[in-house]
């Protein structure tokens, strides 16, 4: 019997770990053959409709989400409608008994995959329409390892160090499953290598709370710096403020950007925090995120969460102006989810919570949240997202920092006011855009020291353009530097380097020290910026104070 294995991912560069690892782990069993298909939700649905039908398998598998959802359902009931008698199966965490009301849907597999699968295959594909065992394990390291090494060079690949979380967040499918199982260390790092050696580009830990068992996650972390030579990152969720002080200091030594952290926070509101199960010490959050920042190795990415029980706007402007004060490389602004089989889902009456009745289930409005409300917070998202989450105003926002009294009042009208703009905008623009905004809504900014603190920003990100008109006009041109041959070989500058260097002059001394902007009073400085020497996360060129006798006047 033919059986095809789908998976509908998010993008085209990413791999599914789920209908990987039950191809591989049932492969050969039964007289089955197993076949894949990978595809995205980008992919035009007529054309992915075609691919499977033109497999002509006698059951098909879909790995279901709550990106894919609506996409499977529209493919399953066309496919029964001319192929009758195709069995068609659904499994994956967002399966429940709800399915069994779509005549189209022949079995529901629920439970540890690879477990249920296989019995599945085993009964010749068929039996009960929903096919659930919740209780019963599988011994990570006994998994066959899920991937073809040779389609996944510049990909991006899931996997999975570990199952189940120690915690209880209501809004979460993972608190659901409080058994904690683990792969060995040593089965990690053979199967990383693996992954590395074929050309992947990052590798995402899919582990609901990677520090949830504090020595297992030293161990594993150790066991990844030895790969450090690759052209990879490895990207984790945690739970910082349980990460250990030994992990921490781990981190601290690490390679620029080897590792990838997502924090996420959620509320800084404890009754909030109570109500959902995801109590948290934000004063700890805070320490050690900064801790991390200031090195300048490791991506921190904070995530906070609107629409959760008890949280009216003026808690969750008090949330994201705490959560802001950390200054974390990403920050997403998130909205609740009420996804199936959680517990918020079994309470949402209780918090009147209303949502979305597709997927992904967005919240719409809470006993303590208008639609009004959540209409304000959306400008905020856009703000952050456009002009927050870019390496491009990174210094801007540093000065800001502690000029800004309500980040969240900021970004909303700058959020708003770019909403409903009706052109998208270039960078150029994006600059122009922001200056003004900037100029126009906050007070005691002086206008040179912003712009020549946007003009730094401009070539940090842009080695051969040179910066628009509207920004202080503070690069120096250099003469050329070999006029000046006895100085540049004082500073180790061979002739042949000269096409990395820029070289920018400002009205003030500018130092970034940690996560604050800190600007000191000196009158014409100047700064050496080498594009060969790349530093921090964001590949910005390394960055010095020289002496104004090297300079053409």
């Amino acid at each position: 019997m033919k059986v095809l294995l789908v998976g509908i991912n998010t993008r085209y560069i990413h791999k599914n770990l789920a209908i990987d690892t039950l191809f591989n782990y049932s492969q050969g069993k039964y007289n089955h053959e197993l076949r894949r298909l990978e595809s995205s939700i980008h992919e035009p649905i007529d054309k992915l409709f075609q691919k499977i039908v033109e497999v002509k398998s006698q059951v098909i598998c879909f790995s279901t989400y709550i990106w894919n959802k609506e996409i499977i359902l529209k493919l399953a009931e066309s496919i029964k409608r001319i192929l009758p008698n195709t069995a068609i199966v659904l499994g994956g965490p967002e399966i429940s008994k709800d399915y069994l009301s779509y005549e189209y849907i022949d079995h529901l597999l629920v439970g540890e995959g690879e477990l249920i699968f296989d019995e599945f295959l085993k009964n010749n594909c068929t039996g009960l329409q929903l096919i659930e065992n919740k209780d019963i394990y599988i011994d990570l390291d006994k998994l066959p390892f899920p991937y073809e090494l040779d389609c996944l060079e510049h990909k991006i690949v899931y996997y999975e160090g570990s199952r189940g979380c120690p915690f209880k967040c209501s809004y979460c499918l993972s608190g659901e499953d409080n058994v904690l199982r683990l792969k060995s260390p040593k089965h990690i790092k053979e199967e990383i290598k693996a992954l590395l050696d074929a050309g992947v580009n990052q590798v995402k830990f899919v582990d609901r709370t990677f520090n949830a068992h504090p020595k297992w996650a030293l161990e594993v972390a150790k066991t990844l710096l030895q790969f450090a030579d690759y052209k990879c990152n490895f990207h984790f969720e945690v739970s910082i403020d349980k990460v250990s002080s030994e992990l921490i200091d781990f981190f601290q030594l690490a390679p620029v950007g080897l590792f990838q952290l997502e924090v996420g926070i959620q509320s800084t509101n404890y009754k909030t925090l109570e109500a959902v199960g995801r109590l948290n010490n934000f004063n700890k959050i805070k320490e050690h995120c900064k801790d991390l920042i200031k090195e300048g190795n490791i991506h921190v990415h904070t995530d906070i969460i609107a629409g959760l029980p008890l949280e009216d706007l003026q808690s969750f402007q008090q949330s994201f102006n705490n959560v802001y004060q950390i200054y974390g490389h990403i920050f997403q602004v998130g909205f609740l989810k009420v996804i199936p089989n959680t517990r918020l889902k079994r309470e949402g009456d209780k918090w009147g919570i209303v949502y979305r009745s597709y997927p992904p289930y967005e919240v719409l409005e809470t006993a303590d949240l208008s639609v009004s409300d959540l209409f304000k917070i959306k400008y905020v998202e856009e703000g952050v997202d456009v002009f927050y989450n870019t390496a491009y105003f990174r210094q801007t926002f540093l000065y800001l920092k502690n000029k800004i009294d309500n980040f969240f009042i900021f970004f909303e009208k700058l959020g708003e006011l770019y909403f409903h703009r009706e052109d998208q905008l270039g960078i150029e623009e994006k600059f122009e855009f922001l200056m003004k905004f900037i100029k126009n809504n906050c007070a005691n900014i002086d206008t040179h020291e912003l712009l020549s603190i946007m003009t730094i920003d401009w070539h940090l990100n842009h080695r051969h353009k040179k910066e628009p008109l509207f920004l202080l006009d503070a690069q120096l041109q250099m003469k050329p530097l070999l006029a000046y041959k006895d100085e540049i070989q004082k500073y180790g500058i061979s002739k042949d380097r000269l096409k990395w260097l820029k070289i920018i002059k400002l009205p003030f001394e500018y130092v970034i020290i940690g996560t604050d902007g800190v600007i000191g009073r000196k009158e014409n400085t100047f700064y050496l910026l080498d594009y060969e020497k790349k530093q921090t996360i964001y590949g910005y060129p390394e960055m010095n104070l020289i002496e104004e006798k090297l300079l053409v006047e």
